[in-house]
């Protein structure tokens, strides 16, 4: 399978993922969302022009190329959302991974606050990048 349909494949599959783990896990749902995220990402820098090191140059970490092709690529879309709502899945994914800012299990955090914000904004770019990969 190509690249591009390998990393869009596993950004849905990481979006089943993360919607069966809602409910139950809703600090593994949130992480899940932000891998999903990566993917799609991926999907779209690869079929732009191969890979992100192709695109912004070999950085040595893979976190950093993509925060900033997401930036790059917004602002040449004039779509400062996407850089919004890849940031607050990233740092949400952060919080529910390291506890950063929180003073009780990631679990009980989302638990209590629930993450349809999260959903929200991967559903946001996943519906962005499509419309991207698609030339809409």
């Amino acid at each position: 399978m190509p690249p591009v349909e390998l990393h869009w494949q596993q950004a849905e599959l990481n979006e089943e993922a993360a919607h069966s783990a809602r409910e139950q896990f809703p600090d593994w749902a949130v992480t899940m969302c932000f891998y999903a995220v990566i993917h799609y990402v991926e999907s779209h820098a690869i079929k732009a022009r191969g890979k992100l090191d192709d695109l912004i140059g070999n950085r040595s970490n893979r976190h950093s190329q993509r925060r900033e092709y997401v930036h790059n690529l917004a602002y040449r879309l004039r779509e400062k959302d996407l850089i919004d709502a890849y940031e607050f899945v990233e740092d949400s994914s952060h919080k529910a991974r390291y506890l950063t800012s929180i003073d009780k299990t990631a679990r009980e955090h989302y638990a209590n606050l629930g993450c349809d914000n999260v959903f929200e904004d991967l559903e946001y770019i996943r519906d962005l990048f499509k419309d991207l990969m698609h030339g809409t």
